[in-house]
């Protein structure tokens, strides 16, 4: 990894702690550039392929936040997004990693897929939401229509 996309990720990981401590997420697992992931999921894919993820970000407040975070949008976590957003295996394993954590039973919560970068969209994500970090560290977040 570049020191240039390392330093930019570690600005966008930054950024997104300080948006989500200030919006009262309890912040379950949010991975720095270069860090080790504590958890991680595994589900079997549409066509029986087992499948394993170490989200960057898992959190938690009125929603359960999965997310993946990049200075760019990036197709491959778009793609890791919604297909651990379509399994039900994937869903129930993040609900009950989560629940352990902060000992609250999340079976029932709303969950929110989220790509997290510092790319202005010229178009919004249509199926996902994006947090955006611009330079001065502000974030904003689209919703999907």
């Amino acid at each position: 990894m570049s020191a240039e996309r390392f330093s930019g990720e570690t600005r966008i990981a930054n950024a997104i702690r300080t948006y989500l401590r200030a919006n009262g997420y309890e912040i379950v697992q949010l991975v720095c550039p270069g860090g080790q992931a504590t958890y991680s999921v595994s589900w079997l894919d549409a066509d029986g392929t087992r499948k394993t993820c170490y989200p960057d970000l898992l959190c938690v407040r009125d929603e359960l936040v999965v997310g993946e975070f990049k200075t760019r949008r990036s197709a491959s976590d778009r793609r890791k997004l919604l297909n651990m957003r379509s399994s039900a295996t994937a869903r129930a394993a993040i609900a009950g990693l989560c629940s352990r954590a902060i000992g609250r039973d999340l079976r029932a919560i709303r969950f929110v897929f989220a790509l997290i970068h510092g790319e202005p969209p010229t178009v919004p994500d249509p199926e996902l939401d994006e947090f955006i970090v611009n330079a001065a560290g502000t974030v904003t977040r689209h919703r999907p229509r």
